[in-house]
């Protein structure tokens, strides 16, 4: 895509497989909290690198709308 890692979005609904491999890419992280594992995985987690935590990707284009204004 040419864009620089900052500008990548990475949504994914696990914290351990998702969340942190994309933070340490240089991604920004989505957490999507859905299903009965959100609550359990999220429970006591870190949640500072996650760019955004959304419960549906009816969410996600205003997520990607605010970084969007940021990197322009």
């Amino acid at each position: 895509m040419g864009l620089p890692r900052r500008q990548l979005i990475y949504v994914g609904d696990r914290l351990d497989n998702d969340k942190g491999p994309a933070a340490r890419a240089g991604m920004r992280p989505v957490f999507l909290r859905r299903g009965p594992w959100a609550e359990i995985l999220e429970a006591g987690r870190d949640l500072s690198d996650v760019y955004a935590v959304i419960d549906s990707l009816e969410e996600l284009p205003s997520v990607v709308a605010r970084l969007a204004s940021m990197t322009r």
